[in-house]
């Protein structure tokens, strides 16, 4: 279930990246009004012919997506998700003081459940253990 989604989900990314340019509306009634590439472009959407048409569209959307405005914005969201996280962890840390401290309990988080058992276990081992005298 994990991969269908995972795999809905980018396809969905994919294909409003690649026909993203296509809600630029046209509609031959209406007119070009609306066309985000006139305000984008400062010019009048070409009517000459279909390639004239999608490249002006292509550019305007080329310029939209390359813009230096989302440099800023990627870093802010970025920064805004790591200190986040952080702080999440921070909250769910809170009260176990081996969260922050370097000892093998931070390093192997089911340290505590084999160190418990290990007492049991090695007697356990040690009466199935071959005895040197026995041979």
């Amino acid at each position: 279930m994990k991969s269908f989604l995972t795999l809905l989900l980018g396809l969905s990314f994919i294909s409003i990246a690649v026909f993203g340019f296509f809600t630029m509306l046209h509609v031959e009634d209406t007119g070009h009004k609306n066309c985000i590439s006139e305000f984008v472009n400062d010019a009048v959407c070409p009517n000459e012919n279909a390639v004239a048409f999608a490249a002006f569209h292509l550019g305007a959307f080329k310029q939209l997506t390359t813009s230096l405005v989302m440099q800023p914005v990627v870093i802010v969201l970025a920064f805004a998700f790591l200190a986040f996280a952080y702080g999440a962890w921070l909250l769910l840390a809170r009260g176990r003081a081996e969260a922050f401290a370097v000892t093998p309990a931070a390093y192997h988080p089911f340290y505590k459940i084999t160190y418990r058992g290990r007492g049991r276990f090695l007697r356990w081992l040690s009466l199935h253990e071959n005895s040197p005298a026995a041979r």
